[in-house]
């Protein structure tokens, strides 16, 4: 009946979704000519207002470019909701959206965007350039608002990270600047703003991400973790993965008008298990989400796939997708199915028919290498031990920037905690730009020719911000070194595992590719929110030139000189031991008085009545006593 063709016309939204049975068949009664009318009318005036939100899921699916790891490939799950920013909306009735962040949108309207992301380990190195940026171990936040003053701002970011704590279940809450037990992790702000515009992120290196992360951050898809693609999910294969990252990306778009959450899941995931099996795929049957407009999973290889693999997938008109025509090195062999199709040919064929498809046809020892133009900076941040003096009082701070790529330019942003106090006067800088002498600066030379700036610490509590911008070109190498000491802090601020050292947090930097016209130009213009807000845009391509890349370090473990832990504890028991001694002397005294050993008393004692009087009376005399000392003043 066409009535019943309602749900595949509207893309199955989820206003069709409820007149569906358990089974996902249309209900008889949607089947009427009545309801045809009725709902056919309400659906086209809905549909005509734009008022209806929108639901697409993707599977990327890609090997993993390494001849040493030839069994891993790389995951990443795709959900985008987008919803229009109507009445209906400001007024927190949804309809596909997440209902918890919309309503933090609208309470807070100078949010633009931002970003939430949970990740467990590193992309390593034998598993090849990776494909796109991912986010230091840890948890990562960044906000980009249009605040017209700093306490809005304070206080959209002290609402986002008690939410963010709730709906991930993660510890976003010690991003606060109020927060007590974590005094050193503090946001730092994006000086290179226009006014109006404030730019912020901070991160969490020790937040231990695992699936009872997984489980809240599913529950905010339309269609939960039963229906579509996240029902393929095996949380145990997850769980086992050698890196993991979730990420929750939220942008609302002035000029159209429109609110997206933009969620995604990558993980590296063994191709095989021991016994031949895919174990990340789950063995439930996949039922597809009636509220997505689509569906899909891609496939990407690096090398020609087989013919006979590519026709027993479906996807034998694979074109080559170049994403820059000049690096040979950047094509790529895309094969775009739905999921129900690619359902049904890994239950015929298997998993192993796609992982071959990824794999191609070609040897990994015949690839070609990347074009320099496709590396990018690498950036090494560390704090040393200095010769000749204790690791735990004295340190130095090391960074160094090396460019395999184009000519950058390169913004950095570090905040050195309060317990790490630097000394200015050590500043060295050290440039090797190739076809020119070396240059070796030190002191205010050097602070000028980085383009330093700082915010010093209150000798409190308060970090030290270190900003730098310096151009980079084809093979060069900066390197920047400056002697830190390490202060003395109260036992009661150490964290747990204080002889594992303090986690301090990751710095970041933005870079920008120049063109190569010979000429190096002065990138300083102030940027709003809104263009920093296209770095959080959920599918950059990594690398373009003329856009900014917002990029982390690593963090660090600084160990710290510790206090004597177990002194209270000494002074404790010192003090309760002598403290015994003298209340049980003086009970002894007063209340014991001449009473016999248990062992000489009889059975049937007799006392006079004096000595059973005056006792009760002497115990009156001794608390009055010690009444009349409190009261008395000296």
């Amino acid at each position: 009946h066409p009535a019943c063709l309602a749900r595949d016309a509207f893309g199955g939204t989820a206003l069709v979704s409820p007149m569906l049975d358990a089974r996902g068949n249309p209900h008889p009664l949607w089947c009427s000519p009545w309801m045809l009318v009725q709902s056919g009318f309400a659906l086209l005036m809905l549909a005509k207002a734009n008022q209806l939100d929108s639901f697409e899921e993707r599977l990327h699916l890609q090997s993993v470019q390494s001849t040493r790891s030839p069994h891993l490939f790389l995951a990443r799950f795709e959900f985008d909701v987008t919803a229009a920013s109507t009445d209906r909306f400001s007024l927190d009735q949804f309809d596909l959206f997440p209902k918890p962040i919309g309503k933090f949108l609208n309470a807070h309207a100078e949010m633009v965007a931002f970003e939430a992301v949970l990740t467990r380990g590193r992309w390593k190195e034998q598993w090849g350039t990776p494909p796109q940026e991912f986010r230091p171990p840890g948890a990562a936040l960044i906000v980009a608002t249009n605040a017209t003053d700093a306490t809005a701002g304070d206080t959209s970011w002290r609402f986002l990270t008690a939410a963010l704590s709730g709906i991930l279940c993660a510890s976003f809450e010690a991003m606060d600047p109020n927060h007590a037990s974590s005094a050193w992790i503090r946001p730092m702000n994006v000086p290179w703003l226009g006014a109006g515009n404030q730019l912020r992120f901070a991160t969490l290196p020790y937040e231990a991400v695992c699936t009872e992360n997984l489980t809240p951050w599913l529950k905010l898809l339309p269609c939960g973790r039963h229906r579509g693609l996240p029902s393929i999910i095996a949380p145990l294969a997850i769980a086992e993965a050698p890196l993991m990252s979730l990420t929750l990306k939220v942008i609302k778009d002035q000029t159209d008008g429109t609110a997206g959450m933009f969620a995604s899941l990558d993980v590296v995931l063994p191709l095989l298990d021991e016994r031949g099996d895919s174990s990340w795929l789950s063995a439930k049957p996949i039922v597809s989400c009636p509220a997505a407009l689509s569906s899909t999973v891609i496939m990407w290889s690096d090398a020609a796939p087989r013919a006979s693999v590519s026709n027993s997938i479906g996807c034998q008109d694979h074109k080559i997708q170049v994403r820059n025509a000049r690096y040979e090195a950047e094509k790529n062999y895309v094969c775009a199915v739905p999921t129900e199709h690619f359902a049904k040919v890994v239950s015929t064929h298997e998993w192993v028919t796609a992982a071959d498809w990824m794999q191609g046809s070609e040897s990994r020892a015949t690839m070609p290498e990347a074009h320099p133009g496709t590396r990018r900076m690498s950036v090494m941040r560390d704090v040393l031990s200095h010769e000749g003096r204790s690791e735990r009082t004295h340190g130095r701070y090391l960074l160094r920037f090396t460019n395999a790529g184009p000519t950058r330019q390169v913004r950095y942003m570090e905040q050195l905690p309060f317990f790490l106090r630097p000394l200015w006067h050590t500043f060295h800088a050290i440039l090797e730009f190739p076809e020119k002498s070396k240059e070796e600066l030190s002191g205010l030379t050097a602070m000028r020719r980085l383009d330093l700036q700082m915010v010093r610490s209150d000798g409190r509590h308060m970090p030290t911000d270190m900003f730098m911008t310096v151009t980079v070109p084809h093979g060069g190498i900066v390197s920047v070194f400056l002697d830190v000491r390490k202060e003395f802090i109260r036992s009661h601020e150490f964290s747990y595992a204080c002889e594992k050292g303090f986690d301090v947090s990751s710095a970041a930097w933005m870079e920008l590719e120049l063109p190569d016209t010979g000429e190096i130009p002065n990138f300083t213009m102030p940027c709003s929110s809104e263009c920093f807000a296209q770095l959080l845009s959920p599918r950059k391509v990594p690398g373009a030139a003329g856009t900014w890349q917002l990029q982390f370090t690593h963090g660090l473990i600084v160990l710290l000189p510790m206090p004597d832990f177990s002194m209270p504890f000494n002074v404790i028991a010192l003090s309760s031991t002598a403290l015994t001694f003298f209340f049980g002397s003086i009970f002894r005294l007063t209340a014991a008085g001449r009473m016999p050993h248990w062992i000489l008393k009889k059975d049937n004692p007799a006392g006079g009545f004096l000595a059973r009087r005056l006792r009760p009376l002497l115990g009156l005399v001794v608390a009055g006593s010690i009444y009349g000392l409190s009261i008395v003043e000296p």
